[in-house]
Formats: C-alpha cells, sequence, structure tokens
C-alpha cells in the first residue's frame, strides 16, 4: 500500500512539473475573431525554391509562403489603401513588379503593428523610410505567423 502512494505521489510532481514547463513556454496569440483587410505587397510567384532565392536576391527582406507547391513571396503590408502607390513605387525603382492581394489577417499583434507603420508611411515618404517600414513588416509578420 505505501508502495503505491509513494507512485501516486511521484506520477502527480512529475504531471505537475510538466504542465507547468508547458504552460510556462506557450505563447498566447491574440486573435480577433474579426478579420481585417490586409494588402498583402507580392514580389512574385516561383515553383521552386533556387528560382526563388535568385530572383530575389537583390531585397533586403522578403518573406514566403508555400502553397500547392508554389513560393509566394511578400515585400510589404499594408491597410492602408492609399500607401499601395508609394510601396508600388519604391519596388519598382527596384526593377520589381508587384502585385497587391487582399488577405484577411486576425493576429491582432500584427494588425497594431501595421496600424503604427501604415500611419508613419503616410507621414514620410522618402524611399529610405518606406523600405525600413517594409523590411520591419516582413519581421513582424514572420514573428508572428
Amino acid at each position: 500500500m505505501k508502495k503505491a502512494i509513494e507512485v501516486i505521489i511521484l506520477a502527480l510532481i512529475i504531471g505537475i512539473a510538466f504542465s507547468y514547463f508547458i504552460f510556462k513556454n506557450y505563447e498566447l496569440k491574440q486573435v480577433s475573431k474579426e478579420f481585417t483587410k490586409v494588402y498583402f505587397v507580392q514580389q512574385g510567384v516561383y515553383s521552386n525554391y533556387s528560382n526563388m532565392v535568385k530572383n530575389t536576391s537583390k531585397l533586403e527582406e522578403y518573406t514566403y509562403e508555400k502553397k500547392e507547391n508554389k513560393y509566394y513571396v511578400y515585400v510589404c503590408f499594408t491597410m492602408n489603401k492609399s500607401n499601395i502607390p508609394i510601396i508600388e513605387k519604391y519596388f519598382k525603382s527596384l526593377n520589381y513588379s508587384t502585385y497587391i492581394k487582399e488577405e484577411k489577417i486576425t493576429d491582432l499583434r500584427f494588425i497594431n503593428v501595421l496600424n503604427e507603420y501604415d500611419y508613419l508611411m503616410t507621414m514620410i515618404k522618402n524611399e529610405e523610410t518606406i523600405k525600413n517600414i517594409c523590411k520591419q513588416l516582413v519581421k513582424k509578420y514572420d514573428e508572428y505567423k
């Protein structure tokens, strides 16, 4: 009987320790039930990874998603439709054509960051600022996806 109690207590201690470890390392995503429309500035779609890397060599920062064996490359994001021509002009100066894709996002963390950078982009429209905003948004998108 004493041995059974020791085993039960040991199992409880191990269970509590594992639960603590799992919950301590669990990151809570702030997700809304409502969608927010975000404009993804897409640089291209590639059929394989090596072509993607080769054709994005001039870009300082980008992110990609693999869907249906294709690589979709994104270089910036905005919720403000009036920022799209500014972003397109910047990437055109780098000899990259872009395509605007509407997506729905529920991650409030990314939406909040995007709101701040959208505001900055409307205020300051020089190329260096646009480049830095796009770089930061790509990093944040990667961080939150």
